[in-house]
């Protein structure tokens, strides 16, 4: 009665005391006890690790009393018995470019003092099995500091027998007194524990309980860690980044933020910085600090580094979405690569092309300028080894080189050669995506693959894929685009993607994945409207469009000058307008118009009369066009009345409409070929350029390299368009 009172009015810290005051009074029944223990997991509903503290082997008390044993079974029973708490696995896939240069760096002589040290031994001997069941079986009477002992002699045993160690429910127990212990060591006590536990590879463990005494381990071990860092060197930071790594915990762990905000201004050498981004790769974040210092000892590093300590750089770059803004580095990575294709195994070439890749994301500026020289001497030796590189290598290769706009016959030849069906799709959809993307827009200079869309059409409605399509919808939908830039429209899967069930998933990423996929659906939309007219199927619907701050034909405003946002293309707009005001002098028979809102381009449009001369703004015929400038409003409302005028009198169909598009550096690719550049326009803006010809223009098209040339090749390229359109 005395029990049941003590649990129900008592809080649970207060029941374990006299649990507690229970188990240490030897006067106390072993019934008792288990009496008492029962009505508490009833009405407090504590779990049974809570009572670690009250076994005997965390008292040290090496002469037990049979009674007190008979309560050790009774525990270890109980443990059992318990129904286990839901489990969510947290030790991470380590992917096999990590593993792969972590053998490397691990293996080297140069940098195994920052890795904890290791034992291996194959065969496990008659002695050391005996000793081993001796342990297991008196471990009571060790004390706490003799049991760390023993595991550091179990951990010299083979793998094998380590592994079977996991299925000893004694040695678990054993696990969890050195859990309650690791608070009370120092640090080198806690470097030893971490060295001797290393060997033991709890994230393999085969069941969820021994996974669980593993991440329990990991995560005390972290919070020690964070406490002890301020007396670690830099080398013991290292170690036990090395140790969150083995245990694949180290995405989870808190003493990566800890090791991010304490190796600033202490990074010295090679090895340092080199280990610092394998890190960062390993916590996808790297701080800007860091970065700049990195950046910044990069040249002075470069070519003491091996072709896959330059991996591992570039690796660490690209996984933390940071830049490599040094060209030196780059040019001397792609000089590194090209002296050591004959060596280089795959996993290595791909790290270096995803830097690569990365740093040549965005606007590419003067300073990319050395590694383009050196990629023209790259290109032709690595596409003859593409045959021997996975999949994966190939597709991060090609992505490459397709987002530079960067091509040569005989790497063309061989990508052709590279796409072997049978093992093309042994690979994620995310994968045949990138490359089914990088083949479309690469089409006009690769030419044309028909056997290779007929794959992936029967590959996509065979529905092998259909969990992966489930999944990730914007695989499907991306392989959708890309086929629209080749005028393939396959309806069973447009009908898919347009479904209002994919839709409203595709419309949930953008909260759990911060993908905005909305252009990619009005792109297709759109080009199914313009060159599909007979498809019946679904399209997005007039709510899903109004979301869309251009999804109709608009005049643009002209692009200011002075602005620090000026892209590339918008100066080449604006250096074209002044040629054009030469040629034409008269800025009203002219307007920015975007033609085509899904390809979210300005581009300028002329219209031509039935006597053959361009006409001003006012007599122009509008096809839907709204206006989004706050400027001249009212020369635009003149405009469109005199266009509804001018159709109601039966002007329109004499009227030609004219696009002229500025075509920059991007809507084309530099192909090599026979030691010769040419530039040949990409699917995308061959697709667009055949969607405003269905519309009805009459496209004139200007490449930036000829608005560079001057006025007179301007002058001239209109001068004879112009008078083929009016004559």
């Amino acid at each position: 009665m005395l029990l049941k009172t003590i649990c129900q009015n008592c809080s649970k810290r207060v029941s374990l005391q006299f649990l507690g005051l229970l188990y240490k009074s030897s006067s106390v029944s072993t019934l008792c006890f288990k009496e008492f223990h029962n009505q508490l997991k009833k009405t407090v509903g504590f779990q049974i690790s809570s009572l670690h503290q009250y076994l005997p082997f965390y008292q040290n008390q090496n002469n037990l009393v049979q009674g007190k044993n008979q309560k050790v079974q009774f525990l270890k029973k109980s443990y059992s018995s318990l129904q286990e708490d839901k489990y969510t696995p947290v030790f991470q896939h380590q992917e096999t470019e990590n593993e792969h240069f972590y053998n490397y760096l691990s293996h080297n002589q140069e940098y195994q003092s920052f890795f904890l040290p290791r034992v291996y031994i194959k065969h496990c001997s008659q002695n050391q099995t005996t000793d081993l069941n001796d342990f297991l079986h008196n471990f009571q009477t060790y004390s706490p500091t003799q049991i760390l002992d023993k595991f550091h002699n179990l951990s010299k045993f083979s793998a094998e027998t380590r592994h079977k160690l996991f299925t000893n429910k004694i040695f678990l127990e054993i696990c969890r007194l050195l859990i309650d212990q690791l608070p009370k060591w120092n640090t080198e006590q806690l470097f030893h524990y971490m060295n001797i536990i290393i060997h033991f590879e709890f994230r393999s463990s085969s069941t969820k309980q021994q996974q669980k005494i593993g991440v329990q381990m990991a995560k005390v071990i972290d919070n020690q860690c964070v406490l002890h860092s301020k007396d670690f060197t830099l080398k013991q930071f290292f170690q036990a980044n090395d140790f969150f790594f083995l245990l694949h915990y180290y995405r989870t762990c808190k003493f990566k933020h800890t090791f991010f905000g304490i190796i600033e201004d202490r990074l010295l050498n090679k090895h340092e910085i080199v280990l610092s981004l394998f890190y960062a790769n390993l916590a996808r974040q790297m701080p800007l600090e860091i970065t700049v210092q990195i950046l910044q000892c990069l040249p002075s590093i470069s070519e003491s580094l091996s072709i896959e300590e330059t991996a591992i750089i570039c690796l660490g770059f690209f996984k933390t979405k940071k830049q490599i803004r040094n060209s030196d580095f780059l040019e001397a990575s792609a000089k590194k690569l090209n002296e050591s294709l004959e060596q280089a195994d795959s996993l290595t070439v791909a790290s270096i092309f995803k830097g690569f890749q990365i740093s040549c994301s965005k606007s590419i500026d003067k300073t990319m300028l050395p590694l383009f020289h050196e990629l023209d001497d790259l290109i032709n030796p690595i596409s003859k080894h593409l045959h021997q590189y996975t999949y994966s290598t190939f597709m991060h290769i090609i992505l490459f080189f397709h987002n530079i706009h960067f091509v040569s016959d005989e790497f063309l030849a061989n990508v052709k050669n590279r796409l072997n069906f049978e093992e093309f799709f042994k690979y994620r959809l995310k994968d045949i995506t990138k490359i089914c993307f990088s083949v479309a827009n690469l089409e006009p200079v690769l030419g044309p693959i028909p056997e290779f869309w007929d794959k992936i059409l029967q590959e996509l409605e065979s529905g092998k894929r259909k969990n992966e399509i489930l999944q990730h919808p914007q695989c499907l939908l991306n392989i959708l685009v890309a086929m629209t830039f080749l005028d393939l429209y396959p309806f069973q899967l447009i009908d898919f993607i347009f479904q209002p069930k994919m839709l409203e998933q595709i419309h949930d990423l953008r909260k759990t994945q911060r993908l905005d996929l909305r252009r990619e659906l009005f792109h297709l939309s759109e080009s199914v409207k313009l060159e599909r007219p007979n498809y019946t199927g679904p399209l997005l619907p007039d709510n899903f469009l109004s979301t869309l701050s251009k999804n109709h034909e608009v005049f643009c405003k002209l692009p200011d000058l002075k602005s620090p946002d000026l892209s590339h293309r918008e100066s080449l707009l604006l250096k074209f307008l002044k040629q054009l005001d030469t040629l034409i002098n008269d800025n009203e028979k002219y307007q920015i118009v975007c033609f085509l809102p899904h390809f979210q381009t300005a581009d300028i449009e002329m219209q031509i009369g039935h006597d053959g001369k361009l006409l001003p703004l006012y007599q122009w015929v509008l096809n839907g066009f709204k206006s989004v400038n706050k400027t001249n409003d009212l020369n635009k409302t003149t405009t469109a009345l005199n266009s509804l005028l001018l159709q109601m009198v039966g002007f329109s169909s004499s009227v030609q409409r004219v696009a002229l598009l500025v075509l920059g550096p991007n809507a084309f690719c530099r192909f090599h070929s026979n030691n010769e550049v040419s530039y040949v326009l990409t699917g995308l803006h061959k697709a667009r350029i055949r969607q405003l010809k269905i519309k009805g223009f009459k496209v004139i098209e200007v490449p930036f390299f000829e608005i560079s040339e001057g006025n007179n090749k301007v002058y001239s390229k209109l001068t004879t368009a112009l008078s083929e359109l009016t004559h």
